[in-house]
């Protein structure tokens, strides 16, 4: 479990030291922090994959948000 933690930090370090110089060198902030943010979380889930975490759908999030306008819809038509 140790080594693929650590190799999905290997492979994260690379993806990095890969894209990090090209969008310095051509100063592009904005897509930098993009690119650490996009890194970062992929990171972190992935290894929360690994450790068996209980990771939420975002679905959930999506369908607690939007199901009482369905049933304010629903109870309009009705």
């Amino acid at each position: 479990m140790v080594w693929h933690i650590a190799g999905i930090f290997a492979l994260g370090a690379l993806i990095a030291s890969v894209e990090i110089p090209a969008l310095l060198k051509k100063k592009r902030k904005k897509d930098m922090w993009a690119v650490f943010l996009l890194l970062g979380t992929g990171i972190v889930m992935n290894v929360a994959t690994i450790l068996d975490l209980n990771i939420p759908s975002p679905l959930n999030w999506i369908k607690a948000v939007y199901e009482p306008f369905g049933k304010a819809i629903l109870s309009i038509l009705s």
